[in-house]
């Protein structure tokens, strides 16, 4: 890609330093699924994980985690997730 593989935070324009995981069958990778594979690594099983990242984050509860592209629409479940997606971002970086 024209930026040789590095992410860079949109908004800033900084590089973007943090290191985004999802647990292994997902299709996406994003700052919210880092959070769940965090959880799972503490010993959290799936489904307990991807419970409270949704409520911590007040996402609606029809989001399947695992694969929702934020990006693919424009509608307000994609605004709230891509919200709560930066929010965590700014943490992790």
């Amino acid at each position: 890609n024209s930026n040789g593989g590095n992410a860079v935070d949109v908004v800033t324009g900084l590089p973007f330093l943090a290191t985004l995981i999802a647990p292994g069958n997902y299709d996406v990778v994003t700052p919210v699924t880092t959070l769940v594979a965090a959880l799972e690594q503490n010993g959290l099983n799936r489904d307990q994980a991807e419970t409270i990242v949704s409520n911590a984050l007040g996402l609606n509860a029809g989001i399947q985690l695992s694969s929702y592209d934020p990006f693919i629409s424009n509608d307000a479940t994609s605004t709230e997730y891509k919200a709560a997606a930066i929010k965590v971002a700014n943490i992790l970086a």
